[in-house]
């Protein structure tokens, strides 16, 4: 799993929340015993908390996810990059020391075209600094990943240009935009399955069949059975049923339902079997 780290909730927009609930989670709800439910998920966004709070929460990460790689991602100021661009960091210091990034490209974000540059992370925002970039949080994140020897880089929308960021709040919303289409972009759509199963005077089988669909941990997008001809007609109200007058046969039975699709991917269910619950998984 790749994870994306970022300091802040309020940086990452509300409609990215919403519409990918489970692409995303605070670290707190993680570390109470939440990360069961994101184990499958081929990235994740952890809100981690700003400055030396990401510490802790980039080592339990580290130990209890093993992730392959770690990207942050968030806000930061600038003297010298404009204020709406993206800046990929390739070092950041905090005091003395630094770390050099060993990013991987695991997932389809447009590096090329961010501007390189130097970061330094603060303590607080106040006074001046001669720094290209700086933010709270990304050495502390690097310097872990370092350690463990993770794959991490950071990018970086730039939002102020001069200690203190006097422009954060106003250019907040501009930069939830950019995050959000940035992380959006890295989802892929959820496929839609149709299940069909054929039966012909099976009818309470193909409930127990019936039942093992709606089970099913990845829902598909609707169970069609289609009666091939049975004596006494099949309902069941959590399918849609297609009946033939007459026995065609399961292969044209199969076919009926292929036909009453409308799915990206359909999957076939003998009336008389049932399914574990994770079988339309992956």
């Amino acid at each position: 799993m790749i994870v994306i780290c970022i300091a802040l909730e309020q940086e990452l927009c509300s409609t990215f929340k919403s519409t990918y609930p489970g692409s995303w989670v605070r670290f707190k709800a993680l570390q109470s015993g939440a990360w069961h439910r994101y184990q499958k998920q081929p990235f994740l966004v952890v809100i981690t908390g700003v400055g030396h709070r990401v510490i802790p929460a980039i080592q339990w990460i580290i130990q209890t996810i093993c992730p392959t790689e770690v990207i942050n991602i968030g806000t930061a100021g600038s003297p010298q990059i404009p204020i709406g661009s993206w800046t990929l960091l390739k070092t950041t210091a905090y005091k003395n020391n630094s770390v050099h990034m060993t990013m991987r490209t695991g997932l389809p974000i447009p590096y090329a075209t961010f501007t390189v540059a130097d970061g330094v992370t603060v303590d607080a925002v106040s006074g001046h600094t001669d720094a290209r970039v700086y933010d709270m949080e990304a050495y502390f994140i690097a310097n872990a990943c370092y350690d463990a020897e993770i794959p991490v880089c950071s990018v970086k929308y730039i939002t102020d240009t001069t200690l203190p960021p006097l422009r954060f709040d106003e250019e907040l919303p501009r930069a939830q935009q950019a995050i959000g289409e940035l992380l959006m972009h890295l989802v892929l759509p959820e496929p839609s399955i149709d299940v069909i199963i054929p039966t012909y005077n099976r009818h309470q089988k193909t409930r127990n069949a019936i039942d093992s669909v709606c089970n099913q941990t990845h829902a598909p997008q609707r169970i069609i059975v289609v009666d091939d001809g049975s004596d006494t007609p099949f309902e069941d109200d959590r399918c849609e049923v297609v009946r033939h007058l007459h026995n065609r046969g399961v292969s044209t039975a199969r076919n009926t339902g292929v036909q009453h699709s409308n799915a990206q991917w359909v999957a076939f269910l003998d009336s008389d079997d049932v399914w574990e619950p994770h079988h339309l998984d992956g």
